[in-house]
């Protein structure tokens, strides 16, 4: 920890300290510095967390009753902003910034998967917007193909739901939830564009490789034939595997 907090009570920087320690962080991660303002009269404490700039937290004490603070992250803005507390709320508002930056940095991961996940749709329905014919409806012959590929899917859903009925017991509601897709892309086979019902089908496939991925996995051959050919080079078992890493099947098939 380095200071530079001559301006305050060795009794309050104390307290301060107190507040940043706890089972996940430790004194020493942060720097704490002060400035007297002298033609406010006031003194300024800057408290920043040493592995990341941007958390950092700012208060402006005119009196031990009257101290404005700013911190960042909040709990529901990236900036928070209190006025007027006291030194009592004050110590508890480094409190409350010290869970914020925990559950920051816990969401992150979860946040950074999900905006990879994102792009990865988003990469699917920028190739599909750039199709040959997307904005013509399909043939007869061509929605009779579609709806052939659409039941082999639900096939393959029963067979594997039989294989694995007895070890997944969430298995049954996946495969609804499913065959309700699957009968929904059905019906816009007739009321949509090519390029339209390819999107449609891609966030459902997108849903689908979220919700039951040690499934998806095993069928990924059906439901990448789906797709147009030009749009199949997306879906490579390159960007599977990183819409569910292996080791989330693994974890799977242990737990069912």
């Amino acid at each position: 920890m380095e200071t530079a907090s001559s301006h305050i009570s060795q009794q309050f920087l104390n307290k301060i300290l107190s507040k940043l320690t706890n089972s996940f962080f430790h004194p020493m991660d942060f720097t704490i510095t002060t400035t007297e303002i002298n033609y406010l009269n006031k003194l300024s404490i800057t408290i920043q967390y040493n592995y990341i700039d941007k958390y950092i937290l700012e208060a402006e004490v005119s009196s031990p009753d009257k101290i404005d603070i700013t911190y960042k992250p909040g709990y529901m803005l990236r900036k928070e902003k209190y006025t007027g507390i006291n030194n009592s709320e004050f110590l508890y508002k480094i409190r409350d910034w010290l869970d914020n930056i925990y559950n920051e940095m816990n969401q992150n991961p979860i946040t950074r998967k999900v905006d990879k996940h994102d792009q990865i749709l988003k990469d699917i329905q920028e190739r599909i917007n750039s199709i040959e014919n997307g904005d013509t409806a399909f043939t007869q012959s061509e929605k009779a193909e579609m709806e052939d590929k659409l039941v082999d899917l639900t096939q393959s859903f029963e067979t594997f739901y039989e294989e694995q009925k007895e070890t997944n017991s969430n298995l049954k509601s996946e495969i609804r939830q499913l065959n309700t897709d699957i009968e929904t892309l059905k019906k816009q086979l007739d009321l949509m564009t090519k390029k339209s019902w390819f999107q449609s089908l891609s966030v459902r496939m997108y849903n689908w490789y979220t919700y039951s991925p040690l499934m998806i996995r095993r069928l990924a051959g059906f439901t990448r034939e789906l797709l147009p050919e030009e749009v199949r080079e997306v879906v490579t078992q390159e960007a599977l595997d990183q819409l569910i890493p292996l080791e989330e099947v693994t974890n799977e098939e242990e737990n069912s």
